[in-house]
């Protein structure tokens, strides 16, 4: 047989193998390029697998996410069943919590999830899966195809946090079945059963996370956020107002202390007394090396000594209530009066920031002698309850003023961006969104009084905005950040299993949060003054042992960073798609030099490949002509 034909033919078809991969990438490429002229678009996407609970049973369903550029900020939740009000608020706050981390612009872009599923959809078990999706999505280096080895449940938390969710056992052997990794909050690791547990293994794992961060790193290789120098500094002459407030108040709580001894030495007194004379030690004791904790501790003193005393007035029947309503308002008035009159003097952030605290302590002192108004009308009260509101809006005095006095003291660097209602307008929103997602998961949990107190909260914040008085708003959006925090994640772990050793995974990751943070808007030029006190305050809490209390004044810190986040953001992106990728963080290659590099590796593959036939086809011609 004259094998001659048969090999000619081969080192032809390998030759046009060769050359037609080219072509169609020029062609390919060609047609990327125009298709980014002519719509001005560009798509982004990415899916996961979340778990799903009906009654005893689990299933898996795909959670995908799209993203468009250029938007206007829309997102969209759709599924075949009911999606419930605290699902979709979840998940919006999923989309803006990881684009403001990824320093993206999440006003810029359209989001679009799909949460493939019949039935009805409740919860926020889906929150953190789509946060983990946009912040891999967005940011370099990540790879979302890793992603289909897992299955991921988890409450999205505002500063980034992992918080627990119901039905972990149920959700993980429904993933275990299906030869996929679960990973769920650290905080629910305690709640899996032991027959789940049996089936963790090198193939199937069980994983714990504590942040957004935690997530993406181990579902699609986003690198951790590189831990810096974690800075608790802040200006001398804020040091000094901290200082000058934490003696004033440890003075004053010495002389109630002092005239509570006098009149009484009940076991109980005793007591609350001692509780009372260890945080004034504490205020002591970090008053020169800390002054913001000292000054803390300080106030802290100060309300239980008030609440003490206004006890022992009350059950003596010595306090006339209605005249000290009225004294402790007409005092609230003046203030309010100087802080309006503070206004005008307001030329940076630094002093944004420390006439906003002012003013959000005064409208909840306000609304607390609203509350004890509201109180003696019903005539249902118990003296407890009644001095310890009495304290705390009696202490609220000397805490509004010392904050008036650091605003005085403090002195200008960072200028107010030019358009400042923009960047309040996008604060809002953010706030407001982790609101709406509260207190809706709230209500489905029927803890009614934490959403009605909530609900209060952000209607106060919405009227101060509403009124044009945004220092005030801007005091309560991180008040409304801090307090979502509080009710979602430090109040519900604390009746999860885990013990210490969970909770310190939660501050590790909390403090890679802060730390993260700071340096975006280091990068910036921006720095909260607030955001190291708060952390300083934190570390001392950790070190005598109050973890609790320690994750949420971390999660205040991060707060207080998380407002100016949207300083840092990038500017509308261009029509243009390079332009546009840019914009977003992304890595320099634009879209279509992503598209030729997946031609050009099909193509090396394609060259291996035919490469032998062509050898193999010259072999057989050479053998053949040999032979002839």
């Amino acid at each position: 047989m004259n094998r001659k034909p048969i090999a000619i033919a081969i080192a032809v078809f390998t030759l046009l193998a060769l050359l037609l991969p080219v072509a169609y990438a020029n062609v390919y490429q060609a047609k990327q390029d125009t298709v980014a002229r002519h719509s001005g678009r560009v798509l982004v996407g990415a899916w996961i697998y979340v778990p799903a609970v009906s009654g005893s049973k689990g299933e898996l369903v795909n959670l995908s996410v799209t993203l468009e550029w250029p938007g206007n900020g829309s997102i969209v939740v759709e599924s075949e069943g009911i999606v419930g009000a605290s699902t979709k608020y979840s998940i919006a706050t999923a989309i803006w919590t990881a684009a403001l981390l990824a320093g993206s612009n999440p006003e810029y872009f359209n989001a679009y999830i799909d949460i493939h599923a019949t039935g009805e959809i409740s919860g926020p078990s889906a929150s953190l899966a789509a946060a983990t999706l946009v912040l891999s999505m967005l940011t370099p280096f990540s790879n979302t195809s890793l992603m289909h080895h897992y299955v991921v449940t988890g409450a999205i938390v505002p500063q980034g946090f992992a918080g627990p969710v119901g039905g972990v056992s149920i959700k993980c052997r429904a993933a275990i079945s299906k030869n996929l990794s679960f990973v769920l909050p650290v905080s629910n690791v305690g709640d899996l059963d032991p027959h789940c547990l049996r089936l963790n293994s090198s193939r199937t794992r069980i994983l714990g996370v504590a942040s957004i961060f935690d997530t993406a790193r181990v579902v699609a290789g986003v690198p951790a956020p590189r831990m810096q120098s974690v800075n608790t500094t802040y200006p001398a002459y804020l040091s000094s107002a901290f200082r000058h407030a934490a003696l004033y108040m440890i003075n004053l709580t010495e002389r109630l202390t002092g005239e509570l001894s006098s009149k009484n030495t009940s076991s109980l007194v005793k007591y609350d007394m001692a509780k009372i004379y260890d945080l004034l030690n504490e205020s002591e004791k970090t008053l020169r090396s800390a002054p913001y904790s000292s000054a803390s501790y300080a106030f802290t003193a100060l309300a239980d000594a008030y609440a003490l005393l206004y006890r022992q007035m009350l059950v003596e029947n010595k306090l006339n209530l209605r005249s000290e309503l009225e004294n402790i308002n007409n005092i609230l008035n003046n203030l309010k009066i100087k802080i309006n009159n503070l206004k005008s003097n307001i030329k940076c952030f630094e002093r944004l920031e420390t006439l906003s605290v002012a003013a959000a302590r005064l409208s909840d002192s306000i609304f607390n002698l609203e509350v004890l108004n509201e109180t003696l009308k019903s005539k249902v009260y118990n003296y407890t309850d009644l001095a310890y509101f009495l304290g705390m809006s009696r202490a609220r005095i000397y805490s509004i003023e010392s904050w008036l006095y650091a605003f005085n003291n403090t002195q200008c660097q960072t200028p107010l961006p030019a358009n400042l209602i923009s960047y309040l307008s996008m604060v809002s929103h953010f706030v407001m969104l982790n609101a709406n997602y509260t207190i809706s998961v709230l209500r489905e949990l029927n803890m009614t009084s934490s959403a009605d107190l909530l609900s209060q909260l952000a209607k106060r914040a919405s009227k101060a905005w509403g009124e044009g008085d945004w220092i005030l708003a801007f005091g309560y959006y991180r008040e409304i950040l801090s307090q979502c925090t509080s009710i979602m994640f430090t109040d519900l772990i604390t009746y999860m299993r885990g013990g210490r050793g969970m909770l310190e995974e939660y501050w590790r990751a909390g403090a890679a949060l802060y730390s993260y943070t700071s340096s975006m808007l280091s990068l910036h030029g921006v720095r909260s003054l607030l955001a190291p006190a708060y952390f300083e305050y934190a570390k001392n809490l950790l070190d005598t042992g109050d973890i609790n209390s320690s994750i949420a004044i971390l999660s205040d810190a991060i707060a207080a960073n998380e407002v100016l986040l949207p300083l840092t953001l990038s500017s509308p992106p261009p029509a243009n798609t390079s332009a546009s990728l840019k914009a977003l963080n992304a890595p320099s290659a634009t879209r279509e030099e992503l598209n030729a590099h997946i031609v050009t590796a099909l193509l090396v593959m394609l060259v291996i490949g035919f490469s032998a036939g062509f050898a193999l086809a010259i072999r057989m011609l050479f053998k053949s002509t040999s032979r002839a």
